[in-house]
């Protein structure tokens, strides 16, 4: 297991740098210029001249690549434009405001879904699983940043329960995790569905009920150990996913993080801002997808076997 995890670290580096290559030429290509932005319209070309000299954007992108990836070697993600703090200090202030968002957001995406997907393979063809993969398709289909709009309308605006905007309390993670999380909870809703249902046409589920016993228990005790696999693997994937998600999620309801941070750092091309924001989310997807398959491991011992 150990070398199977050091394996997994060193295959990240080749992915950073490759996400870092193509966010700088994106960022190269893309009209403005950084010392316009940040100088603003009244400064004088000596002043731009100045800021570019200084900042090293004269020199040509693959020095400035080059540059960059050894400073993010050294422990270094650049210095931002607009505020002249080091762009590590600027994430880590935002960070842990995304991870509640995202956190809140998965864990409400479970605790809907699961058990959904449960009752809708126990009683397939029903009324209950029709409706609730209607509602899955629906919540797959909807924009995450039209629901969050629809959910402020709603229940700030017009029933006045909950903030629209901000950060710093329960009330106002409840709507930016809700409509962070509702296509989340709609495709594990589904996946745990098809998973349950081929679960219990084994065998073995069979057998277990042919001995007498409950169907509870059976749903419980040996149908549920096999369904955690492709709910865990898919679980995964949408929290990597909701990380970038909450690039818009955090715009439109004004949440301090790390997303709300790089969009408008997108908007005033603070180059070393989006690369370093660009590179935490690539790291955070890679630690998660590599704890998924740890997970594995304790789920399921033939997995683990495999890593041996």
């Amino acid at each position: 297991m150990h070398r199977y995890i050091l394996k997994r670290l060193v295959q990240l580096i080749p992915v950073i740098l490759g996400v870092v290559l193509i966010i700088f030429l994106i960022m190269d290509l893309t009209p403005g210029d950084p010392a316009r932005m940040v100088l603003g319209n009244m400064a004088s070309e000596e002043a731009i001249a100045a800021f570019r000299e200084e900042q090293g954007l004269n020199d040509p992108l693959p020095i400035r690549y080059l540059r960059y990836v050894f400073d993010m070697l050294r422990g270094s993600l650049g210095t931002s434009y607009r505020s002249s703090r080091p762009v590590i200090d600027e994430l880590l202030a935002r960070f842990p405001a995304t991870m509640q968002l995202a956190s809140a957001s998965i864990i409400f995406a479970l605790v809907i879904s699961v058990p959904i997907g449960i009752v809708s393979a126990l009683k397939q063809n029903s009324l209950f699983d029709t409706v609730g993969m209607v509602a899955a398709l629906l919540g797959i289909a909807m924009p995450a940043f039209w629901l969050g709009l629809i959910l402020i309308i709603s229940f700030s605006l017009k029933l006045d329960w909950l903030p629209s905007s901000g950060s710093g309390s329960f009330k106002h993670l409840i709507l930016p995790a809700v409509a962070n999380g509702v296509s989340c909870a709609a495709n594990i809703a589904r996946i745990t569905r098809s998973s349950m249902l081929e679960i219990i046409r084994q065998d073995y589920i069979r057998t277990a009920k042919s001995k007498g016993i409950g169907k509870m228990k059976v749903v419980l005790k040996h149908a549920m150990g096999n369904c955690w696999i492709p709910v865990i693997t898919v679980a995964g994937l949408q929290f990597g996913t909701m990380l970038g998600g909450t690039v818009i999620i955090e715009n439109v309801f004004a949440w301090n993080g790390v997303g709300d941070f790089l969009l408008k750092s997108i908007s005033a091309k603070d180059t070393p801002c989006v690369l370093g924001g660009i590179v935490m989310f690539t790291v955070v997807f890679s630690v998660v997808n590599l704890l998924v398959d740890i997970v594995y491991a304790f789920i399921d011992p033939r997995i683990k076997a495999q890593y041996q």
